[in-house]
């Protein structure tokens, strides 16, 4: 079902995000997935429509 976001999908949006960023990006470092992993659970949801 396509729904608009509430905040109780915020582990599951990271979740999706982290998996799909893991393989589409090899090339990014951890402390990089680490630090935007943050901003997508904390930052980018205030300025985005999900």
């Amino acid at each position: 079902m396509i729904r608009p976001y509430t905040d109780q999908d915020t582990d599951a949006v990271v979740s999706i995000w982290r998996a799909t960023s893991e393989v589409a990006h090899p090339f990014l470092s951890e402390a990089f997935l680490a630090a935007e992993t943050e901003n997508v659970r904390n930052v980018y949801p205030k300025f985005a429509e999900i």
